[in-house]
């Protein structure tokens, strides 16, 4: 089958688009079939990794994105229309549509090919983040009705982002999970010597991965960087990179690892922490979970799902939509008490409230 896949964001970015978007183009080649890429145009000084893919990609023009330069907006429709003629394309995908995705989706109309969108960017709340307030929310739901009712199905990463796409009117919703590279984040591959490299002190080793923006919430980390025995680092880069280098100063900051580099890291953690303002479908959790990772959490701002490990390599879903953090028996008091300083703003958490926390 030959599948045009028009997406938002395509590698050199580094981001969770991008990376799901590179992978599915390889599984499909890998299985038979013929995918082309329809991607924004990088950079003009950003080298391009077109040439060592599997499957052909072709630029279109871009421009970078107002109050955030370093992500770039596709902007040719026509461009998209003849990539799609000459492609014989079968069937449309759209990764995360909202500008590119939506002159896809008007050039596949005109083509009479089926679409599926994928949901994977929670935009509105981006909207209400950046300085458009509630207005620009709204305007940012109503465009994506149109672009994914305009879809044969939209595709969501979990139930819960599933349920608030129905809940804001857009139809024939779709579950579609996502996947760990189980070879890569073998947990018999753990590293002692990275272990001791990074906690020389044999300190509790809290890691985070992702792009240090405002969206990500990394500054709710400085409590947990500012614990007596733990070692937080910081796996990633991005606009908000000096700001947490500045309030977390105790921090290990890496940079942005890829590959076996980064799956090498996670193994070595004790924790893992992901916060973020914006509905995500928490891939990075289940890759530190296939790389047993012992604890794994999860905070969002009104939502969260959280996971305990119930035996080596087996999981299990706690709870969904909690709104205070449930009995975690078997953590240590060290991360008890981290997580209800991160849950609990302003409250103070002393050693005797961390053995309180142990024995809760």
């Amino acid at each position: 089958m030959r599948i045009a896949i028009i997406t938002e964001s395509f590698p050199p970015d580094v981001n969770g688009v991008a990376h799901c978007v590179l992978r599915v183009a390889e599984q499909l080649a890998t299985r038979g079939h013929q995918p082309l890429v329809i991607a924004p145009e990088p950079a003009r000084s950003t080298p391009r990794p077109d040439g060592a893919c599997w499957f052909p990609v072709v630029r279109v023009p871009s421009m970078p994105m107002p109050g955030y330069p370093g992500f770039r907006i596709g902007l040719s429709a026509s461009r998209v229309r003849s990539a799609l003629a000459r492609h014989y394309t079968d069937l449309v995908h759209l990764a995360s549509p909202f500008v590119l995705g939506a002159s896809g989706c008007a050039a596949a109309r005109q083509l009479r090919l089926p679409v599926i969108a994928v949901y994977q960017t929670d935009v509105p709340a981006y909207a209400r983040l950046y300085g458009t307030g509630p207005a620009g929310q709204a305007a940012s739901w109503r465009r994506l009705r149109k672009i994914h009712n305009a879809a044969a199905r939209t595709l969501a990463p979990s139930t819960a982002t599933a349920a608030d796409l129905q809940s804001h009117g857009i139809r024939r919703v779709w579950l579609w999970g996502r996947g760990v590279d189980t070879v890569r984040f073998d947990p018999a591959r753990r590293s002692a010597p990275l272990r001791r490299a990074l906690a020389p002190g044999g300190e509790v080793l809290a890691g985070y991965v992702g792009r240090l923006a405002a969206e990500k919430r990394v500054d709710l980390l400085a409590g947990v960087a500012a614990l007596p025995g733990a070692r937080l680092v910081i796996v990633g880069s991005g606009p908000a990179e000096a700001a947490a280098r500045r309030a977390m100063p105790a921090a290990l900051f890496l940079g942005q690892r890829q590959g076996d580099a980064l799956a090498s890291l996670t193994r070595a953690w004790t924790c893992s922490r992901t916060a973020a303002r914006t509905r995500r479908s928490a891939r990075p959790c289940r890759k530190r979970r296939q790389a047993a990772c012992p604890w794994s959490l999860r905070l969002l701002a009104a939502r969260s799902t959280w996971w305990t490990r119930v035996s080596p390599g087996s999981w299990c879903r706690r709870a969904t939509a909690v709104r205070w953090p449930p009995r975690l028996p078997g953590w240590p008091p060290i991360l008890r008490c981290a997580l209800r300083r991160a849950w609990l703003p302003g409250r103070k958490c002393s050693a005797a409230a961390g053995r309180s926390c142990a024995r809760s």
